[in-house]
């Protein structure tokens, strides 16, 4: 968990800027917290929990791959079910509460970011719509 809590944090700093497969363990991560099946306790908490953590330490950088210019694999739908999966999580949990913790800070910021998205794209929109002529 800490190992994965550094690479978030050198991913948010940019360190990995320059490099192609940047987000490679980040996606991973998530992917294997959220989207695979796990059994509860303790494995599943700990993969929860990280991914958890790329998305409270990382997740400008998550959302600027996932919201703002979307790849294969990363994009608003993974988003989306992210944010679902962590709710369900953050439900399911009340009694862990530093599990339930972790995963409902998660599952605010990505509700919160692409909230943001869709409402700066609804005024992209009705900027573009009345630039058109009548």
């Amino acid at each position: 968990m800490n190992f994965s809590s550094y690479l978030a944090r050198c991913l948010q700093a940019g360190l990995d800027d320059n490099y192609p497969n940047g987000f490679k363990y980040a996606s991973v991560d998530i992917r294997q917290g959220l989207d695979e099946e796990l059994q509860p306790r303790p494995r599943r908490d700990s993969e929860v929990t990280v991914a958890a953590q790329y998305i409270l330490l990382a997740g400008e950088k998550i959302a600027g791959e996932c919201l703002i210019k979307p790849v294969k694999g990363f994009g608003l739908d993974e988003w989306n079910r992210w944010a679902e999966r962590l709710g369900e999580i953050s439900r399911e949990e009340s009694n862990n509460t530093d599990l339930a913790c972790a995963v409902e800070e998660a599952h605010k910021y990505m509700v919160s970011w692409a909230c943001r998205e869709s409402k700066a794209a609804s005024q992209d929109l009705e900027e573009q719509a009345s630039r058109l002529p009548e």
